[in-house]
Formats: C-alpha cells, sequence, structure tokens
C-alpha cells in the first residue's frame, strides 16, 4: 500500500470535506505491566431485541472516501463471498453423518460432515484427512468438551446451526447455540492452519503456559491461535470468551459479528499478549461486540504486517467496543520496516474503556499510517445499556515513547470524531506526526435500539 503521499497534500481537501459534513507473533510486551483488573460485570441484555440470520455468506465492501495520513485514496476491501456449498461426499469418520448442512446453509468446502450432538469432537476432526476441505456441522443446542486441540486444515470449516443477533448498533451479538469447550490445561482450543472459516460456535477456554525460566509463553491461553491461518480465513457470529490470555492469538482474517469477552483472566499475559483480540498481520474486524476484556479490546502490534487480503490495513469498523481494562483499540510499534501496516480505525462507538489503566480509549503507541475518524466517546447508552465516559476522559492518545528501538510516532489522522467532551492527546505535536482536526458533530441519539428486524447478515 502506498505511503508515499505527504499528509500537507491532502489536509485541504480534508478540511474542505468535513466542512460539508459541518463537523488516529505477539513477540513484544506493552512497556507498563500493571496487575490485572477484576473481571468486570458483562453488560445486561434487557431491552435488546434478537434478531434471526438468514444467510451466512460474506461479500466485501468499499471505502470510497479519500484518506489522509498518507492512505491510500478509495482502499476497497476485496473479501470474497462465500458460494453455494457441495455436495457431501460419503466420509470415513467414525460417529458422524453426511447427510449435509443445515438448510439455508452455504459452503466452499468439498464435502459436510455432521457431527451430532455427544460425539468426541476433537477425535472426529483430528482424524479426518487433511487435505480435504470439510465442513464440520454441528447440532445443537449442546456443549462439545475437547480435552485435545481441535486442528482445523486448509479449506475446513466448523459451525453451529444458524442462530439470532442480539442488536447493539452498530454491533450485532451473536447468540450461538453449540459451545465447544477446552478441557482445564488444554492451551488452545482450536488451532486453525490454511484458510479456515468457523460460524456460529461459542469458544470458551485456552490455558496459559509458561517457559522454565516463569515467563509467560506468546501463543498460548487461547480459545482460536491463527499463527498458522491464512489472511483469507473468516470468523462470523462467534462468540469467545473465558481465555486465559488472548480470545484469538495471532489473528489473521476477517471477522465479522463476533463477541470477544472476558479473555485474559491470567494477569501475568496483560501487557503480553493480553486482549480479546491480538494480531501482528493486518485484519478486519466489523459489526463486532468486543467487551469486558482485562487486556486490550483489539491490538496490533510487532510491526502489524502488510496484508494483501486487507487493504484498507488494520480495519476497525462500525463496531461497539465497551468495558475493557485497557484500550479499546490499540495500535502499536508498526513503523520502519517495507512491509510495516497501516490502521484505519472509523464509526466505531467507544465507551468506558481503560477501566484499570489509563490510556486513550483508542490508543496509538509509536506508530506510523494511521488515520482514526468518526468515532463516537463519551457517555452513551446503547440498547438499554449505559455507559461511562473512558476513563480520565480521554478518547484517544497518540504517544511516542522515545525509544530507540521502536518507530517514531508519525503520519496519524485524527478527524471528524465525536468526542462528547472527552479529549485526544497529542494533537499539541507537529502535522506531520499527529494532524487533528475535530468538526462540531453534533451528537446522536442516545439509545440506537431498533425494532424486531430479520437480519441478512453481511460479511
Amino acid at each position: 500500500m502506498s505511503r508515499n503521499v505527504s499528509i500537507f497534500s491532502v489536509v485541504a481537501a480534508l478540511v474542505a470535506v468535513l466542512s460539508v459534513l459541518s463537523v488516529a507473533t505477539v513477540a513484544l510486551a506493552e512497556t507498563d505491566t500493571t496487575t490485572s483488573p477484576t473481571s468486570p460485570t458483562t453488560a445486561a441484555t434487557t431491552g435488546t431485541t434478537a434478531t434471526t440470520a438468514t444467510s451466512t455468506g460474506i461479500t466485501g465492501t468499499t471505502d470510497t472516501t479519500t484518506l489522509t495520513a498518507g492512505m491510500t485514496t478509495g482502499m476497497t476491501d476485496t473479501t470474497a463471498g462465500t458460494s453455494t456449498g457441495t455436495t457431501a461426499s460419503i466420509a470415513s469418520t467414525t460417529g458422524t453423518s453426511t447427510t449435509g448442512a443445515p438448510a439455508g446453509t452455504t459452503t466452499t468446502a468439498e464435502r459436510v460432515v455432521v457431527v451430532p450432538c455427544g460425539q468426541d469432537l476433537d477425535a472426529i476432526i483430528n482424524a479426518d484427512d487433511p487435505t480435504i476441505g470439510t465442513r464440520f456441522q454441528l447440532e445443537g443446542p449442546c456443549t462439545y468438551t475437547v480435552d485435545t486441540m481441535v486442528e482445523l486444515n486448509e479449506g475446513d470449516e466448523l459451525a453451529g446451526p444458524l442462530a439470532t443477533f442480539i442488536e447493539r448498533l452498530p454491533a450485532f451479538d451473536p447468540e450461538p447455540t453449540v459451545t465447544i469447550v477446552g478441557s482445564e490445561g488444554l492451551s488452545n482450543v482450536i488451532r486453525a492452519k490454511g484458510t479456515v472459516r468457523l460460524e456460529w460456535v461459542k469458544i470458551i477456554g485456552g490455558t496459559g503456559q509458561y517457559a522454565a525460566d516463569g515467563s509467560p509463553l506468546a501463543g498460548t491461553g487461547s480459545a482460536l491461535a491463527m499463527g498458522m491461518a491464512s489472511n483469507t480465513s473468516s470468523l462470523y457470529a462467534v462468540h469467545i470468551t473465558g481465555s486465559d490470555a488472548a480470545g484469538i492469538t495471532n489473528a489473521h482474517g476477517t471477522f465479522d459479528r463476533i463477541e470477544l469477552d472476558d479473555t485474559t483472566q491470567d494477569p501475568n499475559f496483560l501487557g503480553f499478549t493480553g486482549s480479546g483480540l491480538k494480531a501482528v498481520t493486518e485484519v478486519e474486524v466489523r459489526n463486532s461486540y468486543i467487551h469486558d476484556n482485562q487486556g486490550n479490546g483489539l491490538w496490533c502490534d510487532v510491526f502489524c504486517r502488510d496484508s494483501d487480503s486487507h487493504p484498507n490495513g488494520f480495519w476497525v469498523h462500525e463496531n461497539l467496543i465497551v468495558n475493557n481494562g485497557r484500550a479499546g483499540v490499540r495500535f502499536e510499534r508498526v513503523g520502519d520496516v517495507t512491509d510495516a501496516g497501516e490502521a484505519l480505525i472509523e464509526n466505531n462507538e467507544v465507551h468506558q474503556n481503560s477501566l484499570e489503566l489509563s490510556r486513550g480509549a483508542i490508543d496509538i503507541r509509536d506508530a506510523q499510517d494511521a488515520l482514526v475518524r468518526n468515532n463516537v466517546f463519551g457517555a452513551k447508552s446503547i440498547a438499554d445499556v449505559s455507559y461511562l465516559p473512558n476513563a480520565s476522559g480521554v478518547a484517544i492518545r497518540a504517544t511516542d515513547s522515545g525509544r530507540s528501538d521502536r518507530p517514531d510516532l508519525w503520519n496519524v489522522g485524527i478527524v471528524g470524531n465525536v468526542l462528547n467532551g472527552e479529549v485526544i492527546k497529542g494533537c499539541e505535536l507537529p502535522d506531520e506526526i499527529a494532524y487533528c482536526f475535530e468538526a462540531a458533530v453534533p451528537p446522536p441519539p442516545t439509545d440506537t435500539t431498533r425494532p424486531l428486524t430479520t437480519i441478512v447478515p453481511s460479511p
């Protein structure tokens, strides 16, 4: 992606646009090491709206706005939609059936293997031919307990029955009817290799592991380990919770309408990998509910390497990000290498974050080429749940540690956000480092609950 355009060449155009509208592997730790906060209470769902999903395909979206901060004009997300599924072949795996996926389900897998409730899920999946892309269709409602890490290979899909969402706009909170629980001591519940897809499952667990010197091991303690996954992988309507470290480690791909909560239950992983999702490669997270994590909500770190599958970079948009112990979104240590990524963080509702460690609700640290725009901060009520302002009233923070082993802060754009009384830290820096333009945008309605609707999931 192009990073050669000076910020000064686009400032004039940016101001003009804003005036019409009337209105910045998981190897290195954060520099601070505080103790773990107590897990916050999950927000109540009283008064929320359940909506039924009718399809599961992913379609691309396009951002046609000219971006500031030296970023590519008209970035386009070209994630491909899933195609109509093939007929299930005869399976040789004991304890499964091949009657096909439920009506309305689409798949690109070569075959479908139905795994009824009560079957040994990890034994069935791990015994399957890794050279054949298989959709493992779970029945429900029920819980599958696994005592061995489930390994998904190239072309594999893991799916529960179609279920419902609770609208927490702009997010959709999935309510899967099947749960996969990792046994105590299992480092990762699921490990993904190649291009995989997960949908309509809840995953609980992931026990953190330690080196001989007592230091926490990167990549352990997650529900889903994606270090060997492709950037074309995807999650849809997945709920991940109850992990020792990150809910998802080494994330790759596109994450749509997922829920991440109550991660980093082991405080030793805070400041290391502790987050709902941690990536070192550009990913997209959209329309998702990121809440009540002890560490960061979403975190791209260690250069956030460029992904050809993600032309919008680390693209975090249309999410509800609330009640996280550290930053809601953190973009850290990015730059100074030829394949360093960039960030576009836009159109999110970001409230009541940094509960245990004071930093920005959106935090840009020792990083370059980031655009933070059109996000909403401050106190807010969404789906009958009230959220307080972000801690210390800091909506966005762009800072440089001054460390010689990290990139200098540079080319950060912070524009058009609705602060609702909160502040931005970093705007006192020269414009080429952090350019800020906050127009007077009227706040949106305090409650965004909609009446009961049928939802057609997109991507």
